[in-house]
């Protein structure tokens, strides 16, 4: 990428290697994010839902994140990669834990003679529909607070 600041009216001029390199970064971004994804739901249809969850969050993350820096060309966490991968990596738990909520469970609960353990299907996807708000603002809080750090320094 060529900047030239000599010039009043000068605009940022892209090479072919620009175009390839940010394509690249969109390619691995799309390829990693949905090879993860098919992998989170493969093993969470084989009953390991907690796994999947894992594989989801992990690999959009780092799908993200590495995307990012080769669309960015900035080996450095300045320009707001980790933030752009933790909000992907987030929203898509989020998602994935409604496709699967009905397979989620909750914690052995004793019945008031606590002779015996009932184990009850947690209402998840009431709770996830009912926090929707606080994970919004969980991420736009850090999104923001992050950025008008960044800037302070």
């Amino acid at each position: 990428m060529t900047d030239d600041n000599d010039k009043p009216n000068s605009k940022t001029i892209y090479t072919r290697v620009d175009y390839l390199r940010k394509a690249l970064g969109l390619s691995v971004i799309i390829s990693f994010s949905l090879v993860s994804i098919w992998i989170g739901f493969s093993t969470a249809s084989s009953g390991y839902v907690y796994w999947g969850l894992g594989t989801v969050g992990f690999g959009t993350f780092f799908a993200m994140l590495v995307g990012t820096f080769l669309i960015t060309d900035n080996w450095e966490l300045a320009d707001g990669e980790f933030r752009k991968a933790l909000t992907v990596s987030i929203i898509s738990v989020y998602f994935f834990s409604l496709a699967f909520a009905n397979q989620i469970q909750a914690d052995a609960i004793l019945n008031a003679s606590k002779a015996t353990v009932m184990v009850i299907p947690a209402n998840i996807v009431g709770g996830l529909f009912n926090n929707l708000w606080a994970v919004v603002l969980l991420i736009i809080g850090f999104y923001f607070t992050d950025k008008v750090v960044a800037s302070k320094k």
